[in-house]
């Protein structure tokens, strides 16, 4: 039974009924790709991550390295992107703005959803065509990419793909690629 979508609707549709929810990873969904389920706090979500478009390069987490108050989730990149949404915040910035698909409910993704990229569309482990190596929308390899996580005051969780390793980065590096996602609410 769905209990609400906390997202909005397509900026062109009308008003009707919700949609059906995902449920196969990879499905095409909502502007993106469904890449799994997330528990923050009891509250239960499908993560829906951008198409390559959304993605960007040479973004700051933060244009100063100080801490921001209230971006110590490692599962709600919602409430983090939310408490980031100041033009300081490059990265969090980016992903506000971005309206793929219409919609324009997009955030940072936290820490551990970033955990949920590595699970479902590592490069060279996914079963989708579109997130394999040299798919229409793969992840880079290489770079470690922005979290909404901060990990100390002057620090950012970033996290890799083509391994698991992830570490605190200085907030004003502009060497890590952000790509934003959506949820949807939804009872298990």
């Amino acid at each position: 039974m769905i209990i609400g979508i906390n997202a909005s609707s397509p900026v062109s549709s009308g008003s009707g009924p919700a949609p059906d929810l995902p449920t196969v990873i990879g499905e095409a969904f909502g502007g993106g790709w469904y890449i799994g389920d997330i528990d923050v706090a009891g509250s239960y979500y499908k993560i829906i991550v951008a198409p390559k478009s959304g993605e960007a390069d040479g973004l700051r987490w933060k244009t100063a390295s100080t801490s921001t108050a209230g971006t110590s989730s490692l599962a709600d990149g919602f409430s983090n992107t939310a408490a980031m949404n100041s033009p300081e915040h490059e990265a969090a910035s980016h992903c506000i703005a971005f309206s793929g698909g219409g919609y324009t409910d997009w955030y940072m993704p936290a820490l551990d959803e970033l955990a949920l990229f590595q699970a479902n569309l590592n490069p060279s482990t996914t079963l989708i065509d579109e997130f394999k190596t040299g798919g229409s929308d793969q992840l880079q390899i290489g770079p470690y990419y922005w979290a909404s996580t901060q990990s100390s005051a002057t620090s950012a969780w970033v996290k890799r793909f083509g391994s698991t390793f992830q570490y605190g980065s200085n907030k004003v590096n502009t060497i890590h690629p952000v790509r934003p996602v959506r949820r949807l609410a939804f009872t298990p």
